[in-house]
């Protein structure tokens, strides 16, 4: 009954609006509380980062880790140490959080410096067992590790590790820890993979809904603990691709997946079946931006008018799907490609899904395009460099041997924010720098201004300095360039005398 929209940083209110925060209410539309167009909530913040609802509460995230909450506060959720409403966002006292959810009458939050974070009231069972706490209060995970992703559920709590360790405790009443039993759970405890039931070696992402727990393994496989079982058992999904995310919310025991193609699947009581379903919708652009909040954006031109229902015969051949297919397996075929890009030397079919998921600057070219894209023409690029580029995009592969088209696909990464890319093109970089190859590289990387690369340069140009010289590929260069290659001959130098020093000291 209610939304909150974000738009150029600022937060606007849509709905039911009690005690100063968005939730649900039986109260009319023609009430007071109720507001029928966006209104930009007062909010001084650094831009929105993240949003997350409780039952009548709400808590912001923006970009510089600060945390807001306001609404309800029957119970303390808020944090203010008291319980009493609060009308109008109040700045906590948090720094450095990087993630924030909220569950039915309290939150948890994440900071940069992995420190794991709790206020409100945590419903343990119906007879009024619970924990409080009117403050943010640390966490402690038993062995101390390295948490990277928290979800809240109505009453249950699950946090990740950075080695894929789930650790969960709260209400329990249904299962829907995974414990293998159906006990109360104060304190984090580690959840065992039973091996028989589930085969995976281990979790990729964890996400709790209304009494149940939903997880993604390792190896794509779906499983859930709820009040079917005590334990994480594996969901069915019929010829699919591999699942690569998953969302749902605390209020539901919905959840949907997306697979690495981008078919969306929900299992739930709407399709009155265990397995996964894939629903038969198209044109879906981008999914789950936040895992913790279940987001749909449709293609521009669907918006006015909603998606399009597929009937049963456009549906794609599912047994096509039958598997599961790596990312990998999907450079430059034309099974699925909706985006061709051009080049000079010919085509590349592409997939939008895993374009936008695995570059920012093609998501950016891709989404922020008032037309729908068909073709990306990209003749002017490199193709060698550029196709290089998509196909690592797809298999995480760098296909090249020699230092002639590194400097383009480095430039690509660079733009990109690719850190593995642009660690795997100064490998090569770093290996295959010659005498025979060092000046036209050299000219190469400045005229493109790849400073990590012209430094790569230095100790090749020291070492065969006076051979340099001589060439006439040297006497061809332009006057700057030239002067560029001496200072950095230079600078090397000087730095390997330094280094000498401080050694022989």
């Amino acid at each position: 009954e209610s939304a909150y929209l974000i738009k150029n940083g600022k937060l606007y209110l849509l709905g039911e609006y009690v005690e100063g925060a968005i939730s649900q209410s039986l109260q009319r539309f023609n009430s007071d509380s109720f507001i029928c167009s966006p209104k930009q909530c007062t909010l001084e913040a650094n831009g929105i980062k993240g949003i997350s609802t409780g039952a009548g509460h709400t808590v912001v995230l923006d970009n510089d880790g600060h945390v807001y909450c306001f609404g309800s506060n029957t119970v303390g959720q808020l944090g203010a140490g008291h319980c009493g409403p609060i009308k109008q966002p109040y700045k906590t006292n948090l720094k450095d959080i990087d993630k924030i959810s909220c569950g039915e009458t309290f939150t948890i939050a994440l900071s940069k410096c992995d420190e794991l974070w709790f206020w409100g009231r945590l419903n343990l069972n119906l007879s009024k067992d619970f924990i409080v706490h009117l403050t943010p209060t640390l966490i402690e995970l038993p062995g101390d590790p390295v948490p990277k992703f928290i979800s809240a559920g109505d009453n249950h709590i699950a946090v990740m590790d950075n080695d894929n360790k789930v650790y969960i405790w709260g209400n329990n009443t249904v299962g829907q820890l995974g414990l293998g039993h159906r006990n109360i759970v104060r304190q984090p405890e580690s959840l065992f993979i039973d091996t028989s039931i589930i085969n995976t070696t281990g979790y990729a992402i964890v996400v709790c809904g209304y009494r149940s727990t939903v997880f993604l393994t390792e190896q794509g496989i779906v499983g859930i603990c709820d009040e079917n079982s005590n334990n994480v058992v594996q969901i069915m999904c019929d010829h699919s691709f591999r699942i690569i995310t998953l969302a749902t919310h605390w209020r539901t025991k919905f959840f949907t997946a997306v697979d690495m193609c981008g078919f969306y699947y929900v299992r739930g009581n709407a399709n009155g079946s265990a397995n996964l379903i894939r629903v038969a919708y198209e044109d879906v652009a981008d999914g789950f931006i936040d895992i913790g909040t279940p987001i749909v954006q449709y293609q521009s031109e669907r918006v006015s008018s909603g998606i399009i229902k597929i009937t049963n015969k456009d549906l794609r051949n599912p047994d096509q799907c039958a598997g599961h297919v790596e990312v990998a397996d999907l450079y430059n075929s034309e099974n699925y490609s909706d985006i061709q890009i051009k080049l000079s030397d010919g085509v590349i079919y592409a997939h939008k899904l895993i374009l936008t998921k695995q570059s920012a600057n093609l998501k950016k070219t891709i989404t922020e395009n008032i037309a729908e894209i068909k073709v990306m023409d990209m003749s002017n690029m490199n193709a060698t460099a550029y196709r290089t580029y998509i196909k690592f995009l797809y298999t995480g592969i760098l296909d090249l041997q020699t230092i002639e088209h590194i400097p383009e696909v480095f430039s690509l990464a660079e733009q990109d924010n690719n850190e593995k890319l642009k660690s795997l093109c100064l490998q090569i970089w770093n290996t295959e720098l010659k005498q025979e190859n060092i000046v036209g590289a050299f000219h190469k990387v400045s005229t493109l201004n790849l400073q990590l690369l012209i430094n790569g340069c230095g100790g090749v140009l020291c070492q065969h300095l006076q051979y340099i010289l001589n060439s006439e590929e040297y006497n061809a260069l332009p006057v700057l360039t030239k002067l560029s290659l001496l200072t950095l001959v230079a600078l090397h130098k000087k730095n390997s005398t330094s280094s000498s020093q401080v050694f022989l000291r």
